[in-house]
């Protein structure tokens, strides 16, 4: 029988009830034979007390009267008890008188001397010493040594009989266990077979067979509960699954991973076909090498970051594996957690997003062609209006001038007056058309001074108190930039005048290596609706304005944020200054064509 078999809980029961059966038999044997030695020995001790007693009683007088031949004769009266093999009678000196011994026997000189009266079992023998006592005087000593001949013969057949017993009973036990073990064994293994079939075949539609209501019973039956549930649960799983691959091969979507103990990026098939990449990359490091090289460096240091500070994370980057056409793509992210909360891995979903990339710059292409045409047209009208309108309003004012001071009989002085006046207010428009239709400062000698020559002409026409503060700006910035940041304030403060009732608008201009912020706040009642954190949509319903600025600030890398409250409204721009944008005095293709 193969060894693996006693692996089996039919043998484990069958060794269990076989050792404790074995053990308690052993131990009842071993008890009933100490019993049995220890009862034989007081036994033969009781008896060879007696015969020393009747002996030393028969021998007193001879002892007395030193009569060896009678004390001999009763000496020889213990031959016919063959367990003493040697007696001796002592004089009151400790002189030998007479002795027996008993042929066989070990002679009288490997007999101890006992001290005192009384008995002790050794080597295998009894020693017995007895006081002589002749009318309440005494006479002397008597020694009797008895084998344990008869005890150790009752001893090895008790061994005998009880090695029989044992190996009898041993077996009766091995029948009984085999028979007994199968109640605890048999639903044992049969819950065993059905979880190996679970095992290998991945069927959860079998059951356990319930046999017993005990609690083997409540065990299998709970089994086939947790089956049941695991069937359920499965079945559930298989369709969100197909699902969810319906619904990532539709979103043209993939899961991705990077477990933080072996470094190895897994991907799902969905991925594969998009990317043209195994589904298990070694490392971070190989996941890296099929990025595009001008985002590798900026996506790892995102996921990175995202792996320390345990933390989602959302990117949008270029692949382009063995040198292929870039794919873009949308990476979202999050820290998945084990049972016990330690961070594992991180996990998420990558989304091919090449068509709308591709759509967003096309977008961005149109609009910037409307906005440079719309830009051309305002420049085209300023010029007319400053060269051909104005000049002749301006001649038409010194005619009338001319008119009213010459000899000939004067007009009617009221309406010459109001002639003249009208005819300012109409070269004081226009003037103010041509400026913000294009501001000739603003390309003469930048951003701020154009923004305190706007506020300045803002406060004088509305009485609203515009301030601009840019301390902690300087130089200057390539024209698309100014102008962008430009026209979004002049929309922020058109908006703020004619929505807010503010009575003071703040501009500040922050300007570092990295970064341009333009913030301009009033202190009027806020918008109707309020803006809330991550709502992308708000600027699209907040009206054209809003949104014409967003747009403005796309082209350029710029962001726009808006923040409402009832103390009044924020509006934060921000554009990030790249090398290529960061040339402060380089003119621009509208500063060249001024």
């Amino acid at each position: 029988m193969p060894l693996r078999r006693f692996k089996q809980i039919k043998w484990k029961l069958t060794l269990v009830i076989l050792g404790t059966s074995s053990v308690v038999l052993v131990l009842a044997a071993i008890t009933v034979g100490i019993y049995d030695s220890l009862n034989s020995r007081q036994n033969l001790l009781s008896q060879v007390e007696t015969i020393a007693e009747i002996t030393a009683a028969n021998s007193a007088a001879a002892l007395a009267f030193r009569d060896s031949g009678d004390a001999q004769e009763t000496l020889n009266s213990l031959r016919g008890r063959h367990e003493i093999d040697y007696a001796s009678l002592h004089l009151t000196d400790g002189r030998p008188f007479v002795n027996f011994v008993r042929d066989g026997a070990p002679p009288a000189a490997s007999v101890p001397a006992l001290k005192q009266a009384g008995h002790q079992f050794e080597n295998g023998r009894l020693l017995v010493n007895r006081t002589v006592a002749f009318r309440q005087d005494t006479v002397g000593t008597l020694v009797i040594v008895a084998n344990l001949q008869q005890q150790s013969a009752r001893s090895q057949t008790f061994l005998v009989i009880a090695s029989l017993t044992l190996a009898g009973l041993l077996g009766v036990a091995l029948l009984l266990a085999a028979r007994l073990q199968r109640l605890v064994s048999n639903p044992i293994a049969e819950l065993a077979q059905v979880a190996q079939h679970i095992t290998e075949h991945n069927d959860y539609r079998i059951r356990a067979i319930l046999s017993s209501s005990d609690e083997i019973g409540a065990l299998v039956a709970a089994f086939n509960q947790m089956l049941a549930e695991i069937e359920r649960q499965n079945g559930i799983l298989i369709e969100n699954e197909s699902h969810l691959k319906l619904a990532l091969s539709a979103s043209d979507m993939g899961v991705w991973e990077w477990n933080f103990q072996t470094d190895a990026v897994s991907w799902s098939v969905e991925n594969t076909g998009v990317f043209g990449v195994p589904t298990q990359l070694t490392s971070l490091a190989s996941f890296g090498r099929l990025i595009h090289p001008e985002d590798a460096n900026s996506v790892l240091g995102v996921v990175k970051a995202a792996a320390e500070k345990l933390a989602a994370f959302s990117v949008e980057y270029r692949m382009a594996p063995d040198g292929a056409e870039p794919v873009w793509v949308a990476h979202h992210g999050q820290v998945r957690r084990d049972a016990t909360g330690t961070p594992t891995a991180l996990t998420g979903i990558v989304q091919n997003i090449s068509a709308r990339k591709l759509a967003e710059i096309e977008r961005q292409k149109l609009l910037a062609r409307l906005l440079h045409a719309e830009e051309d047209e305002r420049r085209r009208i300023a010029r007319e209006l400053h060269d051909t309108t104005a000049q002749h309003l301006a001649a038409l004012k010194i005619n009338f001038v001319g008119f009213w001071a010459g000899p000939e009989t004067p007009p009617n002085p009221r309406v010459l007056a109001e002639s003249r006046a009208l005819l300012d207010l109409a070269i004081q428009e226009i003037s103010t058309l041509a400026y913000v239709l294009h501001p000739p400062v603003l390309e003469e000698f930048g951003l701020v001074d154009a923004l305190r020559d706007f506020a300045l002409g803002v406060t004088r026409r509305s009485g609203i108190q515009v301030l601009v503060a840019a301390e902690d700006y300087s130089g200057r910035l390539p024209g698309p930039i100014e102008l962008t940041l430009f026209r979004v304030i002049q929309e922020s403060i058109a908006n703020a005048i004619r929505h807010s009732g503010t009575k003071q608008i703040h501009i500040r201009l922050v300007r570092d290596a990295q970064e341009i912020q333009v913030e301009i706040q009033d202190f009027g009642r806020g918008l109707p609706v309020q803006p809330t954190p991550g709502d992308t949509k708000f600027l699209h319903r907040s009206g054209v304005g809003l949104a014409a600025m967003r747009e403005r600030l796309t082209l350029i890398g710029g962001q726009l944020n808006v923040e409402s409250d009832p103390e009044g409204v924020t509006v934060l721009a921000s554009v990030p200054l790249t090398t290529a944008l960061a040339a402060d005095d380089k003119p621009t293709p509208e500063q060249a064509s001024a």
